[in-house]
């Protein structure tokens, strides 16, 4: 077994987009890579992290996010591979709570897709009562092993 393609993608807090409001009951993206599959006994690592932030509220609460792994596209449309759901519990303490959500998923590659580019996309979605800001930093590695 060999590694046959990686890619990493990092966004850093105050970069880009960050920090991001994200909506409840709306998907937003977060990032994407590319990993090349080479034969169809190949393996895709794939680890996800991301640190969010609850806001303060005077109501205890329960801010919930949902972080998702779909493969080809953004919408829900593409197959969704992976998700995840944290929470924050939160009282009447005005002091923002920051978390970091990691993840990890492996899988085949698709049937037909040797030597093709798989892409996959890293969204969130706020599903909890309370406001949710993902603060970054927002990390996205993929490995593709294999034989050559």
């Amino acid at each position: 077994m060999a590694i046959q393609d990686s890619a990493s993608i990092r966004v850093l807090p105050g970069t880009h987009s960050l920090p991001l409001p994200i909506s409840f009951g709306t998907e937003t993206l977060l990032t994407s890579l590319f990993l090349k599959c080479s034969s169809p006994e190949s393996k895709i690592f794939i680890e996800a992290s991301v640190c969010w932030r609850a806001e303060a509220s005077q109501l205890p609460i329960v801010p919930k996010i949902i972080l998702r792994l779909r493969r080809g596209g953004v919408t829900p449309a593409f197959p969704e591979v992976s998700q995840i759901a944290d929470s924050c519990y939160w009282t009447n303490n005005m002091s923002p709570t920051s978390v970091t959500t990691t993840f990890y998923h492996v899988e085949s590659p698709e049937p037909g897709t040797d030597g093709l580019y798989q892409s996959y996309y890293l969204t969130a979605e706020s599903a909890g009562i309370g406001t949710i800001t993902v603060m970054g930093p927002i990390v996205l590695k993929g490995t593709t092993i294999g034989y050559s």
